[in-house]
């Protein structure tokens, strides 16, 4: 049986608007797979999200991969726009036995601003 991910840095959260009230604007744009290993086909590769739909963490491709993927809502919460990379936080091993490190990786361009932000 699978292991669940995490869950979210800030809880369940129910009333979105609420919970993101200090953004005026969240863009995050997503890739993974760079070496073509787990995705066929280019356009799987890559998503566009705002701040009305990003999902709190985002799937790893890789199908062995256990507790892996990106956490989207902290990278929100915590890091200045920009462009940035990081590698799978999962593992190749089983819900009881961690094994090697998923070698996927992600390229996260994050346009943020904040209430109160200059332009």
């Amino acid at each position: 049986m699978p292991t669940l991910p995490p869950p979210p840095f800030l809880g369940n959260v129910i009333d979105r608007e609420s919970e993101l009230q200090g953004f005026e604007r969240i863009t995050i744009n997503i890739s993974q797979d760079p070496y073509k290993q787990y995705l066929q086909h280019d356009w799987q590769r890559s998503q566009t999200f705002d701040k009305s739909n990003f999902p709190a963490r985002f799937p790893c491709a890789n199908k062995r991969c256990i507790g892996g993927g990106a956490d989207l809502e902290k990278m929100v919460h915590f890091f200045p726009s920009g462009e940035f990379s990081f590698g799978c936080d999962g593992h190749e091993g089983t819900a009881k036995r961690k094994g090697d490190a998923c070698d996927n990786r992600f390229k996260v361009t994050l346009a943020v601003k904040k209430t109160g932000d200059a332009a």
